[in-house]
């Protein structure tokens, strides 16, 4: 694709300039976008004369989409990018979209540059040589070829910057992966990327580097999700060096939660995600997430003082000094007689027939339990969480573990904004 039809001049022929162009880059295709002006489609319609092969009309009627307003770069951009639009359906795979903004006013060639990388062409080429008075010498035409994809990655990197910071991890890694595919880097291994690193190949770096953050989104959003296993998979394959820190602590966090043990290390990790889902302003998730917290503390401090963690055992709760009718309660809910569910009320009620402070606490504490109904208001009802509620139940619930729990510090998380930064 081109624009405008160039510059005449003493040693300069407009038509056999762009001729001589279409035969060095040997086009499957090509569109001409002239202005609109008398003496420019003359000149289009010459080359296309001599150059007969791969020629594509606009339309059955009309041979050009030509540029109405060729001093306006909005028009020129919005007129290429219309073209382009028209163009891109008809390719097949290994077809590449090449852009040549040389010929035509400034405004022409700008605005088909902003169309090429804002619809993304796969090259721009412009037309230069032996100049004479400024304009190129016809028959000393040669390409000057330009890749804009690290343009593209550069651009990907600040918004997936963006949405990672914003908690959009997922895409993030949706943005930043196409880039991961297209370029085959998924298969480099630890040496290879160290080799990339050292290397004064800008563009490859800033690829690799946008495929290990498209793995550090996904980390992340699994992260938040508590499917620990995945994340720790993705860690263990990434390699930035910020991510080093979260693998240990991933680990952990895996294998605690493949078992039906409460674990402290989740605990923590709960309400580190729960401040975070606060913070960015997502006061249902994390209101959501410090009850799960709060459930999976006291289930905890349940096992800690008699072994028991789910399935609970009908029959060792039968040996608990407990009220007669919580047991019954048990039995009746039980689907197997041998097991029974308890959810966080009825734990809350054993530890506090064992006299457990951390149980005495939570009931003399009403607002706790005014805020696990508020989430159950929230699964059945149409209500919002407010911002003031979100925080104030996430401390009450830190604020009660640190009197009665030993949890350890939460890891911190690696952040792509980090990794750019360095």
């Amino acid at each position: 694709m081109t624009v405008g039809t160039g510059t005449a001049g003493p040693h300069s022929n407009l038509v056999l300039g762009l001729r001589n162009t279409l035969a060095l880059v040997q086009p499957d295709r090509y569109w001409l976008i002239p202005s609109a002006s008398p003496d420019s489609t003359a000149v289009a319609d010459l080359v296309r004369e001599l150059h007969t092969h791969g020629f594509e009309p606009w339309s059955p009627s009309t041979p050009y989409h030509a540029i109405e307003q060729h001093d306006s770069i909005r028009h020129c951009r919005d007129t290429v990018a219309e073209v382009l639009r028209h163009v891109r359906p008809l390719c097949k795979t290994g077809d590449r979209i090449l852009m040549n903004p040389t010929s035509g006013t400034k405004q022409m060639s700008a605005g088909a540059t902003l169309a090429a990388l804002d619809l993304e062409a796969d090259e721009i080429q412009f037309t230069v040589g032996d100049r004479a008075d400024g304009v190129v010498i016809t028959g000393s035409e040669r390409l000057e070829r330009f890749d804009p994809s690290e343009v593209f990655v550069s651009r990907d990197l600040r918004i997936a910057e963006e949405l990672s910071r914003a908690g959009s991890h997922f895409a993030a890694h949706r943005l930043l992966s196409r880039h991961s595919r297209h370029s085959r880097l998924s298969t480099l291994n630890a040496l290879d990327h160290r080799l990339v690193a050292g290397s004064q190949n800008e563009k490859l770096q800033k690829l690799v580097l946008a495929s290990n953050l498209s793995s550090l989104a996904l980390c992340l959003h699994e992260w938040e999700r508590q499917n620990y296993e995945a994340a720790r998979q993705l860690a263990a394959a990434c390699h930035l060096p910020q991510m080093a820190t979260a693998r240990a602590p991933l680990q952990l966090l895996s294998e605690a939660a493949k078992t039906a043990k409460p674990n402290a290390a989740i605990v923590a990790d709960l309400l580190h995600t729960g401040s975070i889902l606060h913070q960015r302003g997502d006061h249902e998730a994390s209101l959501f997430i410090v009850c799960r917290a709060l459930e999976t503390g006291l289930r905890l401090r349940l096992m800690e003082k008699t072994g028991l963690c789910d399935p609970y055992s009908l029959e060792i709760l039968r040996t608990l000094s407990i009220k007669r009718s919580l047991i019954e309660r048990c039995e009746n809910n039980s689907h197997d007689h041998v097991t029974a569910r308890l959810g966080l009320k009825q734990v809350v009620e054993i530890l506090s027939s064992l006299g457990c402070p951390l149980a005495n606490d939570y009931n003399e504490e009403r607002r706790l339990s005014r805020f696990v109904g508020l989430r159950n208001e929230y699964t059945h009802a149409v209500r919002h969480i407010k911002e003031s509620e979100s925080q104030e139940f996430h401390e009450l619930v830190s604020r009660l573990f640190k009197e009665h729990l030993l949890l350890p510090s939460a890891p911190a998380r690696p952040s792509l904004s980090a990794c750019l930064s360095e």
